[in-house]
């Protein structure tokens, strides 16, 4: 798809931005995360235009950044002019290729808000915002969530320490922040996920390396985007 790249014109320079970054996207979307229950095979993501000019809008899905793999969904419509104060639904509907039936697959979504070209003469840069979200398909029968996050600290490849996080449930654990306390003090482990039966590695700042164990508090970001600050012991690996 042609717009997922940097486009260069006569009279215009269009860039490609992401939405975390300084530049604010004019199309806002309505949720952090958008969850596929395998039951009802589909799902939409509406978004609105704030901003005071219309956008040329392009969602599409993918299974990870630089990903090739083919997923298993179809949006309607996939791009679409949206003017300024206008709504709009993405229909998202999953196409029936085997996925696994014992946890959640991760996915992401991509929404790029292109800006009018420029009426004024001379070179202008103009600035193409890309939202991504995560698309989660979420099987039928799941258990209810549990405490399944075991958390360790080791010993990174660098030789600075780690947080580490086994998650044994089926569902993927997104935090919102991670702070580990150890001898009186406190450090940032940052933000990110957890897949179901993976572990994922927080790197810890150089200084924490003198401790082997202490406490972590996360906040776990739900389904609707709420979040609920939780605490676990990090013992040495």
């Amino acid at each position: 798809m042609a717009l997922r790249h940097f486009l260069v014109g006569t009279g215009a320079v269009l860039a490609l931005c992401s939405a975390t970054g300084m530049v604010q996207a004019e199309v806002v979307l309505q949720t952090t995360r958008v969850i596929v229950p395998a039951g009802l095979a589909e799902a939409t993501l509406r978004m609105k235009n704030e901003g005071e000019q219309a956008s040329l809008v392009q969602a599409w899905v993918d299974a990870g950044e630089g990903s090739q793999q083919d997923v298993p969904f179809v949006l309607t419509p996939t791009l679409f002019r949206l003017g300024p104060g206008s709504s709009q639904s993405v229909r998202i509907v999953y196409t029936g290729e085997p996925l696994p039936t014992g946890k959640e697959t991760l996915f992401w979504l991509n929404v790029l808000d292109v800006p009018p070209k420029s009426t004024l003469p001379g070179d202008r840069l103009q600035v193409a915002v890309r939202s991504r979200i995560k698309l989660l398909f979420r099987p039928e029968g799941l258990p209810a969530r549990g405490d399944a996050l075991t958390w360790v600290v080791a010993a990174g490849k660098s030789g600075r320490s780690v947080l580490r996080v086994l998650n044994t449930s089926p569902y993927v654990h997104n935090f919102g922040s991670i702070t580990y306390r150890a001898g009186g003090r406190e450090f940032d482990a940052g933000m990110g996920y957890v897949l179901p039966d993976e572990d994922a590695v927080f790197p810890l700042p150089p200084e924490a390396s003198s401790f082997h164990s202490g406490d972590v508090t996360y906040v776990e970001i739900d389904d609707y985007g709420g979040t609920k600050a939780k605490d676990a012991v990090a013992r040495s690996q």
